[in-house]
């Protein structure tokens, strides 16, 4: 009875199901993912487990992602505009800065400026 179980059994139970169905052993283990590290419900142990069966079932019924497709839309030129060369990047990053900089020492001049 579910109701009955104490949450760490249920996840003993969990652990011990997904090793039934075939998740890797070595996956699925008391050193890697105690029973007590899916209490919470969340976390890194939690999400392993996860994946971990689907990756399972994903093998079982040899599915195959298909390649990503990318469309070339007109309308969308923001990709285009972004820097390829590594220096370009930089060059533009620390123009941006510059440009942050002058705005707040504006800022501060025209607020000192008030005080005097």
């Amino acid at each position: 009875d579910i109701d009955a179980d104490s949450p760490t059994v249920l996840s003993k139970q969990v652990l011990l199901a997904a090793q039934s169905v075939g998740v890797a052993g070595n996956i699925i283990s008391a050193d890697n993912i105690p029973p007590s590290s899916l209490l919470a419900g969340y976390g890194e142990k939690v999400c392993l487990l996860l994946s971990s069966l689907a990756d399972c079932l994903l093998s079982k019924r040899k599915y195959k992602f298909q390649p990503l497709i990318h469309k070339n839309d007109d309308n969308n030129n923001e990709i285009d505009d972004f820097p390829t060369d590594e220096q370009e990047l930089i060059d533009e990053i620390e123009e941006e800065n510059d440009d942050e900089i002058n705005e707040d020492d504006n800022i501060l001049t025209t607020s000192n400026d008030n005080n005097i």
